[in-house]
């Protein structure tokens, strides 16, 4: 596969189109309420709002399965079905509707 390098420094795409943003969080959140609604909070810098990646799902009401999610980047915000996600130690990706997709990478306390 050949990937093709905008001038986006935030991502590139490949061959099938794909537009795939990449963010470095030195920061993560999680919180919940209720045991009903549950947030991520992906920052690349604490409460500086410059780059970051929400992520919110609450299963109190039928929303026919839709995340909420709130980025930096304008018109990524709103409620969306998602296409895939991947969660492992130290990266989350996600793919939302209409070609794009997040690949998230942060740092975790290995004491845990």
């Amino acid at each position: 596969m050949s990937i093709q390098r905008q001038n986006n420094q935030e991502g590139f795409s490949g061959e099938s189109g794909q537009f795939i943003r990449k963010l470095h969080a030195k920061c993560v959140t999680t919180s919940e309420s209720g045991g009903e609604y549950f947030q991520v909070l992906f920052e690349k810098e604490w409460e500086s709002g410059k780059a970051y990646f929400l992520i919110q799902r609450q299963f109190e009401i039928p929303d026919d399965g839709k995340c909420y999610i709130e980025t930096h980047v304008p018109g990524v915000c709103g409620h969306f079905r998602i296409h895939f996600a991947e969660l492992d130690r130290n990266r989350f990706r996600i793919q939302l509707p209409g070609k794009e997709e997040w690949d998230i990478a942060f740092d975790t306390d290995d004491d845990i």
